[in-house]
C-alpha cells in the first residue's frame, strides 16, 4: 500500500510539474490567436474606401503569418497527450476565438461583396495567405 501510495504521489507530482508547461504553449498560441484576430478585425472593420483598403492588408499579411507559425508549432509540438488535448479543449473553449473568426469571415464577406474597395493590395493579401494554408 505504502509503495503504490509513493507511486501514485510521483505519478500526480510528474502530472501537475507538467501541467503549466502544457497550459503555457497552449495558452501563449490561443493569446496568440485571440490578440492577432483582434487586430485583424479591428483592421477590416475600419475599412471604407481604397486607402483603408489599401492598409488593411498588411495586418491580412501579418495575421497569415502568425496563422502559420502557429499551425507549424502545432505541428512540431507532436501529438498531445489526453492531458493536453483536454487543456487545449478548456482554453479554446475559454477564448474568444470563435466568436472572432465568425466576425472575421462576416468582415471578409463584406469586402468580396464591396469588390474589396478596389484595392488589389488586400485582395492579393487574402489570396496569397489562403494559398498558404
Amino acid at each position: 500500500m505504502n509503495n503504490l501510495t509513493g507511486t501514485s504521489i510521483l505519478a500526480l507530482s510528474a502530472l501537475l510539474a507538467a501541467l503549466p508547461s502544457c497550459q503555457s504553449y497552449y495558452g501563449q498560441t490561443i493569446s496568440r490567436q485571440t490578440d492577432g484576430l483582434t487586430l485583424l478585425n479591428a483592421a477590416l472593420g475600419n475599412i471604407h474606401d481604397k486607402t483603408s483598403a489599401d492598409a488593411a492588408a498588411i495586418e491580412v499579411d501579418r495575421y497569415g503569418t502568425l496563422l502559420m507559425q502557429d499551425v507549424r508549432g502545432l505541428l512540431a509540438h507532436g501529438k498531445p497527450n489526453l492531458l493536453e488535448l483536454y487543456l487545449l479543449k478548456n482554453s479554446y473553449q475559454d477564448s474568444n476565438l470563435k466568436p472572432m473568426a465568425k466576425q472575421t469571415l462576416a468582415q471578409l464577406f463584406r469586402l468580396y461583396g464591396q469588390g474589396f474597395y478596389g484595392s488589389a493590395a488586400l485582395r492579393q493579401s487574402f489570396v496569397n495567405q489562403l494559398t498558404k494554408l
